[in-house]
Formats: C-alpha cells, sequence, structure tokens
C-alpha cells in the first residue's frame, strides 16, 4: 500500500491519518479481510438466504414462539412522522420504538433529538417442523417486506437474538 502526504493543509489539527487519509485505506482493508460479528455477543454474522435461515431458526428454537422484527430506523435521530404513517397505512397496527411495542392509532410522538430505533412486528409463530411450509411461506413473506433485513426474537425472552 503507498500513501501520498498532502502538503497544503492548513488545519493544525490534522494529524498524520486525515493527511494521508490512511484511515479510509485500513478501513477498507480490514472491512474485505475481517470477520463479521455480533457487536454485543461476539456471534459471527454470515449472509443467509431464506432455505438456511429457515433451517437455522427451526433447529434453535423449534416449538418454541418467535416474532419477526423488520427494522425501518437503526439508531437515527428524527420525528418519523411520515415513516410511521406510511406503516399505518399499510395495514399494521402496532410499532416497536425503543424495545416498547406501540399502537399505530394515534401516531406516537418522537424526540427529535433522541437516537430511535423502530421495527415493524409481525405476528408471532410456533416455529414446528410439521408446519414448515406455513412457517417457512411466513418467513419468506415478511423477509421480502422488510427489505431483505430481518430480526426475530423469542417471544418468551423478548430479546433480539441471532
Amino acid at each position: 500500500m503507498a500513501v501520498d502526504q498532502k502538503s497544503v493543509i492548513k488545519n493544525p489539527r490534522s494529524t498524520v491519518g486525515t493527511m494521508t487519509e490512511i484511515y479510509d485505506y485500513l478501513r477498507l482493508l480490514f472491512a474485505k479481510s475481517g470477520i463479521r460479528k455480533c457487536p454485543n455477543c461476539s456471534v459471527v454474522l454470515t449472509q443467509q438466504d431464506e432455505n438456511d435461515l429457515f433451517q437455522t431458526l427451526t433447529e434453535k428454537y423449534a416449538d418454541e414462539n418467535v416474532q419477526f422484527l423488520a427494522p425501518v430506523v437503526d439508531g437515527h435521530k428524527g420525528e418519523y412522522r411520515k415513516e410511521l404513517q406510511e406503516i399505518s397505512k399499510s395495514g399494521f397496527s402496532d410499532i416497536r420504538i425503543d424495545g416498547k411495542i406501540l399502537p399505530l392509532n394515534p401516531i406516537p410522538e418522537l424526540e427529535k433529538t433522541k437516537l430511535h430505533q423502530i421495527e415493524i412486528p409481525f405476528p408471532e409463530i410456533k416455529l414446528i417442523t410439521s408446519t414448515r411450509n406455513e412457517a417457512f411461506n411466513y418467513l419468506k413473506k415478511h423477509l421480502s417486506m422488510a427489505k431483505e433485513l430481518l430480526k426475530y426474537c423469542q417471544v418468551k425472552h423478548c430479546r433480539v437474538i441471532h
């Protein structure tokens, strides 16, 4: 890797890293060569298709109730009135905001300066291998609605799991 240092930077707080833009190159290097892990529990994250995801879920949570969540906002500030109104118009009656399930009628007021976690909760389903087709179709439908990014939580523990 070759690094070229800029000579025309007037800011006295600039460091060697900002002058050479080496941070950008190191970030790209480690993003490609690293292993993605969950920051909370260190579980290795892998890309899975619908079949693999369903297989993983049925092995880990057979005969348990699981709820799928479609992330809408992930740690950003704002009020999100427009997005919440669109979700309500789509036929959903509840929304999960910052870990709490709230009704969408009336639209909840959010603090503009606070970071929010907004997810659409789908009805819970029991993952039983005998109802594989029904559960697989349920997963497939909600995965497409969630724009290919889906969280799921074990209902009895009410926490997001991998």
